[in-house]
């Protein structure tokens, strides 16, 4: 193996320039911690929001919290009055300097459990998490209460990026967040090697292991962080992980015998779980989901949906339903657009969010009264983790699943694409290695019809394996039959007699009583159930009957032919599951596959917008010798052809495009749509 192959973190290590360090002592009591945590800040940064000003700690403090300086910390930081169930025994774990496991419910204030601790004891926590979005927001609340925290991510300019590694490197960073692809950084790698690291927490944890339902490669290295870190304590901490999914993320991270392994809030009493299996089409769920919607309790709610496509159509039935307050959310719409729904869902004036699961993570609203699946997920975890958004204020609140048959096949098209053949891959690797690594060029000079989604599957396997030969196609196998599992056991939850609160209990391996007296399955018409949706929307809304509900998605259903095609194809956006297999094309396909692909890469119609930003994109991987998908993703690309942004504050309004991004190619996309504009105008 040559050193390109081993990571970077790694070579340091085998080099010798690292000494793990043995965890340092937990600061004793809120004097100590207050001690070894004012030098933070300085005057040209953030205040100390630790330190007296009258150099009494106590003073001020009630009386019954003198004596607990945890909960000391915890008003004075957070301003919370007291921990939630399990926050405790994971901090004091931490500060002792054991490493801990914590599987908290969705908005069981797992942030919490390595903030607090991050924060007393001495060094930097350093915190892992997946998605830039909720580093952000996290980041922003820290800050707001004067906490020092910051955060590492793409979307910063290289400037902005030395700035914070300089202000960890001065000590005046108390809590930073990155993502797991940091550490193939050079210069962060460089940075934190004089960095003392007191606490090293991963946040959404199960996407270590590759028997969850979110499983990302980057986090299987962290183990080797966490020993370029000097093997400070260490946390994980997910909402839902099976007994196995917790043993993998154990054995992963290398966590100490000692650990402590705290499970809680699987059991949600005030959920009512319901699950209504429909036969009959598009235009019967449609009238099924305007009917749930006239029961559910008052107050905002969500509905998921698997595809962006139908999200788009149900925001659509739902406004012609005359439901007032409907928003869509998916990741195709901008970060501009994405967070105006979001303010509208805190502020009251979005009543019901149609999202896909790009909604969600880090998004703390408690008075969620229903969370509503219009299709089947393809997994439990994700189903439950999307359900327990509901309810987070311990009050009455829906979850309820929609199912029909061809929920089924999408979810089976999906695991099709996400592992395609070995054929499929061998072939995308022959092609890539001559059309290059842009996924639109090698779909194109494919000699067999192969869906998009199957090809870019295709291609990133084959980059995290660093090539066809080193591709494991046993444990890609393993992989796809634990996840075709995964989705029977959701099947198994649709169909299944018990109570529906014991079967999820069951899955994750907690316990509770055999009823719950709340599902479906125990109580069919419970009373939260009853209440009229048109009495808690706002006034605007006028008062519907269920025959004026119904009468919208009939007047929109499909001609019969088109509807008998719909059960045979994946219904959304996508075409069938057979995408991924390989299809021939007839004799001679490929020299013209292969010679179209070079057409479209040097001679499309000048006029053609989007096949000029294609060409930037690879001209663009090319010199920067990187993949052509993450310089701009399909979606940025098609987004950037139709809204034709023509400033750099426009292009920050566009999915994909950061303030880096924007920075380092603005100009050049601005200047491709100028021309384009140029040519339109003369032709």
């Amino acid at each position: 193996m040559s050193p390109d192959d081993v990571p970077l973190f790694a070579q340091v290590l085998g080099r010798g320039f690292v000494e793990p360090r043995p965890p340092a002592p937990a600061p004793a009591g809120l004097a100590a911690a207050a001690a070894s945590l004012a030098a933070w800040a300085d005057d040209d940064d953030l205040s100390d929001p630790f330190a007296d000003p009258d150099g009494g700690l106590d003073e001020g403090l009630p009386l019954d919290l003198l004596d607990d300086p945890l909960r000391a910390d915890l008003q004075r930081w957070f301003g919370h009055e007291d921990f939630r169930p399990g926050q405790r025994e994971v901090i004091e774990a931490l500060l002792e300097g054991r490493d801990a496991l914590a599987v908290l419910p969705t908005g069981g204030g797992k942030s919490l459990t390595y903030l607090l601790p991050g924060l007393r004891r001495p060094g930097l926590a350093l915190v892992i998490s997946p998605l830039i979005a909720l580093m952000q927001d996290q980041v922003e609340k820290l800050v707001a209460r004067g906490l020092p925290a910051a955060v590492l991510n793409s979307q910063l300019s290289s400037a902005e990026q030395a700035r914070v590694l300089e202000r960890v490197a001065r000590g005046k960073v108390k809590i930073l967040f990155v993502a797991p692809e940091r550490f193939k950084s050079p210069r962060f790698v460089r940075a934190l090697q004089g960095v003392e690291v007191g606490l090293f927490a991963v946040d959404e944890a199960h996407c270590i292991s590759e028997w969850g339902h979110d499983f990302r490669p980057d986090y299987r290295r962290l183990d080797q962080a966490i020993v370029l870190c000097g093997r400070p304590p260490v946390v994980a901490v997910t909402a839902t992980a099976t007994s196995q999914v917790r043993d993998d993320i154990a054995q992963h991270l290398d966590l100490a015998p000692d650990r402590l392994v705290l499970v809680r809030g699987f059991d949600r009493p005030n959920l009512h779980l319901s699950v209504q299996r429909l036969y009959g089409g598009r235009a019967l769920k449609e009238r099924a989901l305007i009917a749930l919607l006239d029961r559910v309790p008052p107050g905002p709610g969500l509905i998921y949906c698997a595809t962006r496509k139908s999200t788009e159509r149900v925001a659509r039935v739902l406004k012609a339903a005359k439901f007032v307050g409907v928003e869509l959310y998916h990741a195709g719409l901008s970060g501009a657009k994405r967070e105006r729904v979001q303010r509208a869902l805190f502020s009251g004036k979005a009543q019901t969010v149609v999202a896909t699961n790009a909604f969600g993570l880090g998004i703390d609203k408690q008075d969620l009264r229903f969370v509503i699946h219009y299709e089947v997920p393809g997994t439990i975890e994700a189903y439950y983790q999307q359900a327990g958004r509901a309810g987070r204020d311990g009050t009455p609140a829906i979850c309820a699943l929609l199912y029909a048959p061809q929920d089924v096949h999408l979810q089976r098209f999906f695991l099709d694409t996400t592992f395609p053949s070995r054929e499929v891959i061998a072939e995308v690797a022959r092609v890539s290695d001559q059309v290059g690594d842009d996924p639109f060029l090698v779909e194109q000079a494919m000699p067999s019809k192969v869906n998009g989604r199957a090809v870019e599957s295709a291609l990133r396997i084959l980059e995290e394996a660093g090539g066809l030969k080193k591709v494991d196609f046993t444990l890609l196998a393993a992989r796809e039959r634990h996840h075709r599992k995964l989705l029977e056991d959701m099947l198994g939850y649709v169909s299944g007699t018990r109570c529906r609160r014991r079967m999820i209990l069951d899955y994750f391996g907690a316990s509770g009583a055999p009823r719950c007296d709340a599902c479906d399955r125990c109580a069919p018409r419970p009373e939260a159930v009853v209440e009229r949706r048109s009495g808690a929307a706002p006034a605007a809304k006028p008062k519907r009957t269920r025959a004026k509900a119904a009468a919208k998605p009939k007047a929109a259903a499909k001609p019969k032919r088109a509807r008998a095609k719909a059960q045979q194809d994946p219904p959304g956006d996508e075409p069938t599951a057979k995408a991924s297999k390989l299809k021939p094309r007839g004799p001679g396909a490929t020299k013209k596959a292969q010679a179209k692909a070079r057409a479209v890469a040097a001679s499309l119609p000048s006029g053609d917008l989007l096949s000029r930003l294609r060409h930037l994109r690879s001209d663009l991987a090319r010199r920067r010798r990187t993949k052509p998908f993450r310089i701009f993703q399909n979606r940025t690309l098609e987004v950037l052809a139709e809204e034709r942004p023509t400033s750099r504050e426009a292009l920050l309004e566009v999915y994909g495009l950061g303030p880096a991004k924007v920075t380092r190619y603005g100009d050049q996309l601005l200047e491709v749509i100028r021309q384009a504009a140029e040519v339109e105008q003369q032709a």
